[in-house]
């Protein structure tokens, strides 16, 4: 017998990473458990709920989404932001940490708890349910050249 599994989203995150010139829009889905009423990120298909998620786990599946490779998700950084909107990524040309960082960006640290960053945002969830976050997220994916000691992939391949 099959069970339908009822899950609600309670609120999303913006999401913008900057690759290439391009600004990328995602969401990050916040979820509550409706028997435990417990807050939960789906992550890859897997329930990581929000006292296990660490930002290392957002970075990683920013990573599988965009298809950066083990060896370059160790120069990903994300940034919390207020008030940032995909606009005004595009008007004033942010692409590079610094321009973040006049954004007033907030750097994540990837041994925190996604929650240590959002907190004000899920309390104020509690209070309403109707509350729409003005946090969002910005990770800048690093075009290769921006590593010129690094060798290519497919560098030392025989064919």
């Amino acid at each position: 017998m099959s069970r339908c599994i009822q899950k609600t989203m309670e609120t999303s995150f913006k999401l913008y990473v900057l690759q290439s010139n391009s600004c990328y829009f995602l969401t990050f889905n916040i979820y509550k458990d409706d028997k435990a009423k417990k807050r939960y990120a789906d992550i890859d298909n897997t329930r990581t709920y929000l006292n296990k998620l660490y930002v290392e786990h957002l970075r990683d599946h920013v990573c599988r989404i965009r298809g950066v490779g083990d060896s370059d998700k160790d120069n990903l950084k994300l940034w919390k932001v207020i008030g940032v909107k995909s606009k005004d990524i595009k008007e004033q040309n942010i692409s590079t940490e610094e321009d973040v960082q006049k954004l007033e960006g907030k750097e994540m640290e990837l041994d925190e708890l996604f929650s240590t960053y959002f907190q004000d945002e899920l309390d104020k969830l509690d209070d309403d349910e109707d509350y729409i976050p003005e946090s969002s997220i910005i990770t800048i994916i690093p075009n290769a050249s921006d590593f010129p000691n690094k060798k290519t992939k497919l560098e030392g391949l025989m064919f």
